[in-house]
């Protein structure tokens, strides 16, 4: 008995540890472990999404193409797509991109669409049915087969999945040192190289593939409705093309990766991320690890109509501990020797603390008096307010980074205070430091308000929904509705002032957070607050993207007749 009960604490034991296991999506073993970005959309649970919004899949084709006669070619496309095509579209949907460097320093991209296969033979009928694949033949290869479009498309499968590639390699003139000529690009075979990446995509070994990342694998622990994975390592090989390549600066750029996932709610797009760095840069973030954001440099702003706010504190000598790490601490200070500064002094005047605050953003009307152009004169221009606060550090290295501005005659030093200079003072910011802050705003009046204001808190402050992420070290806010309606005056002016204002009716503000590094992860977090607070953001969304593409159509329509009407003389 006591053998039999050890054989099924043993099982259970084993099942335990496999629920814990990173189990890799199938998917990940086609997409390289250097790829720039990929997004993945969990398809099920946006379906889920629409169906309790009260929108169907069929429906969201009608409202994304009407019912007129110019888009029926485009709905009936998508309807074939999703019921003919033989992909699973309640599986997870996966977009890539990735990038390649050449000899030439030219780099060539792919973004990808990577999709579960169910019926493969459903899938051959129907891209042979397709207008760009109709007339050309099926290719057999060992592990896949593929069809190549006119120029930069192809789609590959197998049994498994399916991957359309859009593949683009700009060629660029090539120098010749010896010459001292540029000479002709070389000549870009797109078919062959985007053959070869697929080769790769379906050859390549699990190690090489994102199926052997832990982090990426993770990620599809939590359950989401997307997915968001980017990596460092395709920045690795355009270092390449750099004329000067820093000593160890791929020691700190490999291997550092971030996670994200994408929550569809009630009035707004939540996302939490995750950023996983390599044990060379870790050590450099733990050992200059930041204080969190100092709320009290924006508290008492004298406006409410706040357009943009912006927070930052961090450990300034983490400068001084990148240049070391990539060996040019000494290229550095020897630079700066010229004008009787150390490096030291560079990271050491500020104290690591930033705030910028952005308000009142109007359109001014015209005003022949305080013309800028023709174009302002009809139009008017835009006004705004802007105060950056930056806390001193160390006095002596400020004094040193000042009386160089003072030197250049930027600013001028009136007791212990550094000033605008009056010959600069026009047209340009108001600069003023003190032995404790520098400011910058956008003119006196602002400063002399905000000094005035100082004990007077503003509500804003404390009732803005970023005043939570007080722990974090970034805080970043934008109110997206009224700088919109700040910057331009009419939506019916143009076509892109009419997009832009359902934009502005659509979306209201974004709020982006970043904390300190723990030891192992930095943790972000973001919102994209709606206007309809009792939608769901997947619902808004996707009716502003219906009516923006509607309207780019009927554009394009109106552009297409007026260029028909258009008479030209024969003899022109």
């Amino acid at each position: 008995m006591k053998k039999s009960n050890f054989y099924w604490q043993l099982i259970a034991c084993l099942l335990f540890l496999s629920s814990c296991a990173n189990k890799s999506p199938k998917e990940a073993a086609y997409i390289p472990k250097d790829a720039t970005g990929v997004l993945a959309l969990d398809m099920n649970a946006l379906q889920q999404k629409l169906r309790e919004g009260g929108m169907s899949t069929d429906s969201l084709i009608f409202i994304a193409f009407g019912n007129d006669s110019a888009s029926e070619k485009m709905k009936k496309m998508f309807t074939e797509g999703k019921n003919e095509s033989g992909i699973n579209w309640n599986e997870k949907i996966f977009l890539f991109s990735n990038q390649q460097s050449f000899s030439d320093k030219s780099t060539s991209t792919s973004a990808n669409m990577l999709g579960t296969l169910g019926d493969v033979t459903k899938l051959e009928k129907y891209l042979l049915r397709l207008e760009e694949f109709k007339d050309k033949a099926i290719k057999r290869e060992k592990a896949y087969s593929y069809l190549q479009g006119t120029g930069d498309l192809q789609v590959s499968w197998n049994k498994e999945v399916c991957i359309l590639t859009h593949y683009s390699h700009p060629s660029i003139p090539v120098f010749d040192t010896i010459e001292m000529i540029f000479k002709k690009p070389l000549i870009v075979d797109i078919p062959k190289e985007s053959k070869a990446e697929t080769d790769l995509f379906f050859s390549q070994k699990t190690n090489q593939s994102l199926a052997s990342v832990d982090v990426f694998n993770q990620m599809f622990r939590e359950k989401a409705d997307g997915y968001i994975f980017s990596s460092s390592n395709s920045s690795l090989n355009l270092l390449k093309n750099l004329p000067f390549n820093p000593p160890k600066l791929e020691e700190l750029l490999k291997n550092n990766y971030s996670t994200a996932t994408l929550h569809f709610e009630k009035g707004k797009l939540r996302v939490q991320s995750n950023t996983y760095v390599n044990p060379a840069l870790g050590n450099i973030l733990s050992k200059y690890a930041g204080p969190v954001v100092n709320f009290s440099l924006v508290k008492d702003y004298p406006s409410k109509d706040i357009n943009l706010v912006s927070l930052a504190s961090f450990n300034p000598e983490i400068i001084g501990g990148l240049l070391k790490q990539v060996e040019l601490e000494s290229f550095a200070d020897n630079f700066l020797q010229k004008n009787s500064l150390s490096i030291q002094d560079l990271y050491k005047a500020f104290k690591g603390e930033l705030a910028i605050v952005v308000s009142d953003l109007k359109f001014a009307k015209p005003d022949p008096m305080m013309k800028r152009d023709e174009l302002s004169l009809e139009t008017g221009v835009p006004l705004v307010n802007i105060l950056m606060r930056i806390p001193v550090g160390d006095s002596k290295s400020y004094s040193k980074l000042m009386d160089l501005g003072v030197k250049s005659g930027v600013l001028k030093k009136v007791g212990n205070q550094y000033r605008t200079a009056s010959a600069n003072a026009a047209g340009s910011f108001f600069v003023l430091g003190d032995d404790k802050n520098l400011f910058i705003a956008s003119d006196s009046a602002l400063y002399n308000n905000y000094q005035a204001s100082i004990g007077k808190p503003n509500s804003f402050f404390s009732e803005a929904p970023f005043n939570r992420y007080k722990a974090s070290s970034t805080v970043f806010y934008a109110n997206i509705a009224s700088t919109i309606h700040g910057l331009i005056a009419d939506s019916t002016k143009t076509f892109n002032s009419k997009l832009l204002y359902q934009l502005a009716n659509t979306c209201k503000e974004v709020v982006l957070n970043s904390d300190n590094f723990d030891g192992k992860t930095i943790h972000s977090q973001g919102e994209l607050i709606m206007q309809q607070a009792d939608t769901n953001s997947l619902i808004t969304l996707i009716r502003f993207l219906s009516v923006t593409a509607k309207e780019v159509r009927e554009q394009d329509e109106k552009f297409n007749a007026e260029i028909s009407a258009t008479h030209i003389p024969e003899n022109y």
